[in-house]
């Protein structure tokens, strides 16, 4: 097992490999291709693994990443440049707590940013985890705008400690799309759909339906209509999905006029794990109620299954059926559903 990030590579080591880990010999290196840098363990590390981390590691079968250590490696220069740990498994409060240490000659080039937020990534994507906590000296100001480049926040002061804590929340925004998020709203409507629909058809169907309904053009005259009501949401900083809803906006036999149709909730793949979807859709669904709105309608390609089930564990109920073209020659079988609000 191993995370990626766009300079970095994470990796948690085994117990075998904890044990290279503290030998002076570079034979951990040696073991996963790596060049010997000049990473050094102290006798109180060595210590701690020894008698700590390694029994730990050695127990807890495949939650051993909350126990072990968590080397760092360039991947350019194919390079231990860093260590990350979590300080066991997370609690009764559903919270873990993070360590890291860059080693001297690698400081100021934003790497453990990197790598925290690569971890923290990791982290919100186990079901269990609900809060990263982590603490800094006081007097380690280079530590503590690392963390508040990641979103943490202080959550109280000790003595000894500054402690810090993160939850999903603090990571996530969402803000109404623009005319000049034309060209952006068209990058991820395109990914999403291929990610999500791309095996629903022929290539070329699919390809030629997102150049047709997903291209800037388009999307930018869509977004000049205000009955277009589109929100963008963002993770970590970084773009994540979107959204489209029109409000009083019902089907032809739907029970009730102020009715809004969801029309597109999408999220890149990469962001799937993160219950991302849980938190735009319920933003979507209190701007309808805050527009009085009795409810929600929606398509969902029948196979998409992981989408039918979100909707069902949501509340929606199919209500009919719809023919999504995609093509002349090619529709795909749609599920209509209906949510009504309270």
């Amino acid at each position: 097992m191993h995370l990626a990030t766009t300079r970095l590579k994470l990796q948690p080591l085994s117990a075998a490999e904890l044990t290279l880990y503290i030998q002076e010999d570079r034979q951990l290196e040696q073991q996963l291709q790596l060049l010997p840098g000049s990473r050094q363990v102290t006798e109180r590390v060595k210590k701690k693994i020894t008698e700590t981390i390694l029994p730990a590691v050695t127990t807890a079968g495949d939650r051993f990443v909350f126990h072990t250590i968590w080397i760092v490696i360039e991947k350019a220069t194919k390079t231990i440049v860093a260590d990350l740990y979590c300080k066991g498994e997370p609690g009764a409060n559903g919270e873990v707590e993070i360590g890291y240490a860059t080693y001297p000659e690698y400081r100021g080039r934003g790497l453990m940013t990197e790598a925290v937020a690569g971890l923290v990534r990791w982290a919100f994507a186990q079901k269990n985890i609900k809060a990263v906590f982590a603490a800094t000296d006081p007097g380690n100001t280079a530590s503590q705008k690392l963390l508040q480049r990641n979103h943490f926040r202080i959550s109280h002061q000790t003595t000894d400690d500054i402690c810090w804590r993160l939850e999903r929340k603090d990571l996530v925004s969402i803000r109404k799309a623009t005319e000049e998020d034309a060209l952006l709203l068209s990058a991820i409507a395109t990914t999403s759909f291929i990610e999500s629909h791309g095996h629903s058809g022929p290539a070329a169907d699919i390809q030629a339906y997102v150049a047709e309904k997903y291209n800037p053009a388009v999307l930018q005259q869509e977004l000049q209509d205000p009955k277009n009501i589109y929100y963008l949401l963002y993770y970590q900083d970084e773009p994540a999905g979107y959204s489209k809803i029109i409000f009083n906006a019902p089907y032809p036999e739907s029970p009730d006029q102020h009715i809004s149709k969801l029309e597109r909730l999408y999220l890149l793949k990469e962001f799937y794990s993160l219950q991302l979807g849980t938190v735009l859709f319920d933003f979507n669904v209190q701007l309808m109620k805050n527009n009085r709105q009795a409810g929600a309608w929606l398509y969902v390609w029948k196979e998409n299954k992981r989408a039918v089930q979100f909707y069902r564990q949501a509340g929606f109920v199919i209500t009919g059926n719809h023919d999504f073209k995609i093509s002349e020659t090619h529709s795909n079988p749609n599920h209509r559903m209906l949510l009504r609000f309270p």
